[in-house]
């Protein structure tokens, strides 16, 4: 299931993919504490605090992402800063342990295709009319498979 609402840009200088975060997430847990995380937990899809066609319910994921696939639908939420929001981002496809990929029944290191840039992970608030939003996060992230290609021989040799 492709986002349908996914805008992309592919421009010298100005490469984007933008999506609405609540279709685009695997799973999407809110709740009125922070979600108790750790290594290779699963979070629960529970949506129930968003109230309006979630309140009494528990949707899965499918049906989450096919009710934020209409624009009418997902003009009426918005994040409520008193709730906690956790997403889960393609854990199952992405093992970030050992820095690989995981499709088709095969394994890809990531370091070898990303030549020492980061994995980029970021949310946006967007305004339609205008275009432009601000970040909501926006972090980068390596792995250790990368350290050799972020520096020169003679400076790795002094990173260990």
């Amino acid at each position: 299931f492709l986002a349908p609402l996914l805008k992309v840009k592919l421009d010298k200088g100005d490469t984007y993919f933008l999506s609405p975060l609540a279709q685009t997430v695997q799973c999407m847990h809110v709740g009125n504490a922070p979600f108790a995380l750790a290594p290779d937990c699963q979070v629960p899809e529970d949506t129930r605090l968003l109230g309006g066609d979630f309140a009494t319910t528990t949707m899965d994921f499918e049906k989450r992402k096919k009710f934020f696939s209409k624009v009418s639908n997902l003009e009426k939420f918005t994040y409520d800063p008193r709730l906690f929001y956790t997403f889960d981002f393609y854990n199952d496809k992405i093992n970030i342990n050992d820095f690989e990929l995981r499709i088709l029944g095969k394994k890809f290191d990531l370091a070898a295709y990303l030549l020492g840039q980061p994995v980029r992970v970021l949310a946006r608030t967007m305004n339609e009319a205008s275009g432009s939003g601000g970040y909501a996060w926006n972090f980068e992230m390596w792995h250790e498979k990368q350290t050799g290609a972020m520096c020169s021989d003679a400076a790795c040799d002094t990173v260990s």
